[in-house]
C-alpha cells in the first residue's frame, strides 16, 4: 500500500511562534504532539507546520490545507476556535501532513502574537514603512495584512500610542516584518525575544531595545538560578517605569529551537523565512536554523546565487542529528511589488486565474485570500464573482503573468489602482503590465516623496520605474487622475 503520511515533516517559519506554542499557555514546558495511530502502511510520527495563515477551509498554512474538524485550538494561551483566527496570523499546526504535501490533518492549532503593545512616540516612518512597539522595530511590507480595525489598511492609519497586535517574521536586521497588524483592546502587553544585558541585582534585562523590569514578576519555567542571558522568554506587563522599562507581571522561559526540538535525525523538514545568517550560498541560517545545500539541490524561482541575507525562501530537505537541514529544494518567496485594485472581469476556477483591468492574474496554493466585503472566513477563488472589487498584491512570474501572493475582496471604490513598472513611456501615455495608461491636463503627478512634480519631470523619470496610478478604466484604457513615482 502506498505510504499515506510523510515522516516528521516540519515547516518552521517563525521561531517565536513555535516556542510560544511549545508552552501551550499552561506554563508547563513543551506541548507534546498527540497523533492518531498511523494507518496501515503509514509511519508513526507526525509533523508541525508553522507560518502565516493563507486562508481557511479548514486552515491553510504554507500551501497545506489542514482538516481541523477534530483539532484543539489555543489562542494566546487559552482554549479557542477557528473563528478566533485570521489570515496573516502566524500559527503552529501539529498533526499529520499527507504524502501529497498539499493536505493534512491537524491535531492542534496554536496562535500567539509576536508583540502586543503601544506604538512608540516618534517611531512611525512612512518613508521606510517602519515603526516600533515595545522597543521592537517593525517593518510593513506588501505582504502585510491590516485588520478592518485599521482604516485605511496602511501604516498611515496608525498613530502614536495605538495599542496593536502584530504577527510577523524576523529578518537579519532585527526587524519584525509584519504579516498581520490589528488593533488590540488588551490591557496586558506581550513581548517575546532573547534576554540580553541581564542585571540580576537590579532585576532588569533587555529584549531588543526594550528594558524589562522583572522585580515583581511571576517567573515560570526557569531553572533555580533564574533568568539568564540568551534565554528566550515571553514577558507580560501593562505599565512602564519612569525610565521606560516594561514592568513585567509575568516572565516565562520558553523552549530553544535546537537539536531534537526540531525532530529526529532523518525527518523531512521544511523551513520558510528570511535568511538571518549567511556563511555562503550553500550554508546559511533561516532565523537561526542552519540550512545546507548540495550539488543535487533544486532551486525554484531563482538560483543559488540569489541566496543572501534577508532573502525570503523555503528550504525542504532532511533534518540532521545536529539540528541542521540538508536541502533537497530551495524555493524563493520574493516580496512582490505589483498591486492592483479593480473589479473582477472574469474567473476560471479550473485554472486558478481571474482577470482585472484586462490582466490575467494567476493564483496558486501559496496565495493568501481574505474577504473584507462579507467577512467570509472560508474564502477562495471559487467565491470570486464578476464585478467583485479585489485588491491584489504579487509579482511577475517567469511567464510574465501577475502571480498573486494576496487577494482581498473589499468594498467598491470610485477609482481603480495599479502599481508596477512603467513601460513604453511616451507622453502623454505609458503602460503597466500591458495596461494602457493615458494622462491629460487634469492628471496630478507626484515624485517618490509624494510631492507634486511637473508632467515632463514624471515622464523623463518613469521608464523602468515603479509607478502607481489611480484613475478610471473604460475596459480598454486607464485614464490617470494621479500618477506617482515609487521607490
Amino acid at each position: 500500500m502506498k505510504e499515506q503520511y510523510r515522516s516528521g515533516r516540519i515547516v518552521l517559519v517563525l521561531a517565536a511562534a513555535l516556542m510560544a506554542a511549545g508552552c501551550g499557555g499552561g506554563g508547563s514546558g513543551s506541548d507534546p504532539v498527540v497523533n492518531p495511530p498511523p494507518p496501515s502502511g503509514g509511519i508513526d510520527r507526525g509533523g508541525v507546520a508553522v507560518g502565516p495563515i493563507d486562508g481557511f477551509g479548514s486552515v491553510i498554512v504554507n500551501g497545506v490545507r489542514f482538516d481541523t474538524s477534530d483539532a484543539q485550538f489555543t489562542v494566546e494561551g487559552s482554549p479557542g476556535g477557528q473563528d478566533d483566527l485570521a489570515v496573516g496570523q502566524v500559527v503552529v499546526v501539529k498533526g499529520m501532513i499527507d504524502d501529497d504535501g498539499a493536505t493534512g490533518t491537524a491535531d492542534t492549532v496554536s496562535y500567539a502574537a509576536a508583540v502586543k503593545g503601544p506604538v512608540e512616540v516618534g517611531s512611525i516612518d512612512l518613508v521606510s514603512q517602519t515603526f516600533r512597539v515595545l522597543g521592537q522595530p517593525v517593518r510593513v511590507t506588501t505582504a502585510t495584512v491590516f485588520d478592518d480595525s485599521i482604516q485605511p489598511g496602511s501604516l498611515d492609519a496608525l498613530a502614536e500610542g495605538d495599542v496593536i497586535e502584530i504577527s510577523g517574521l524576523p529578518d537579519a536586521d532585527g526587524f519584525m516584518r509584519a504579516t498581520r497588524i490589528e488593533r488590540s483592546a488588551a490591557a496586558l502587553f506581550e513581548l517575546k525575544g532573547f534576554i540580553a544585558n541581564l542585571d540580576s541585582g537590579a532585576f532588569t534585562f533587555d529584549v531588543g531595545a526594550q528594558t524589562v523590569d522583572y522585580s515583581g514578576a511571576q517567573l515560570d519555567d526557569f531553572p533555580a538560578g533564574g533568568p539568564a542571558n540568551g534565554d528566550f522568554v515571553e514577558a507580560n506587563g501593562s505599565a512602564f517605569s519612569i525610565e521606560g522599562a516594561l514592568i513585567a507581571t509575568r516572565v516565562q522561559r520558553e523552549n530553544d529551537l535546537t537539536g531534537d526540538d526540531l525532530g529526529e535525525d532523518g525527518d523531512d523538514a521544511e523551513v520558510e523565512g528570511y535568511v538571518t545568517g549567511f556563511r555562503s550560498a550553500s550554508d546559511f541560517d533561516v532565523f537561526g536554523i542552519r540550512v545546507r545545500t548540495t550539488a543535487s539541490t533544486q532551486f525554484e524561482r531563482g538560483t543559488q546565487a540569489d541566496v543572501g541575507l534577508n532573502v525570503r525562501l523555503e528550504a525542504e530537505g532532511e533534518l540532521q542529528a545536529d539540528g541542521s537541514i540538508v536541502a533537497d529544494k530551495i524555493q524563493f518567496h520574493p516580496e512582490g511589488r505589483l498591486e492592483a485594485f479593480a473589479p473582477v472581469e472574469a474567473v476560471s476556477v479550473a485554472t486558478g486565474t481571474f482577470t482585472v483591468l484586462g490582466i490575467q492574474v494567476q493564483t496558486d496554493t501559496s496565495t493568501s485570500f481574505e474577504d473584507k466585503l462579507q467577512d467570509m472566513q472560508i474564502f477562495g477563488i471559487a467565491d470570486l464573482r464578476v464585478g467583485d472589487w479585489v485588491e491584489i498584491r504579487g509579482l511577475e512570474d517567469d511567464q510574465g503573468l501577475f502571480l498573486a501572493q494576496r487577494v482581498e475582496r473589499d468594498d467598491p471604490e470610485d477609482e481603480v489602482e495599479i502599481r508596477g513598472t512603467a513601460e513604453n513611456v511616451n507622453a502623454p501615455g505609458f503602460s503597466i503590465l500591458g495596461v494602457p495608461v493615458t494622462t491629460n491636463a487634469g492628471t496630478e503627478f507626484e515624485g517618490a516623496d509624494e510631492v507634486q512634480i511637473p508632467a515632463q519631470q514624471f515622464f523623463d523619470a518613469a521608464e523602468g520605474r515603479l509607478v502607481e496610478v489611480d484613475g478610471t478604466w473604460d475596459g480598454a484604457v486607464l485614464t490617470a487622475d494621479q500618477a506617482s513615482l515609487e521607490d
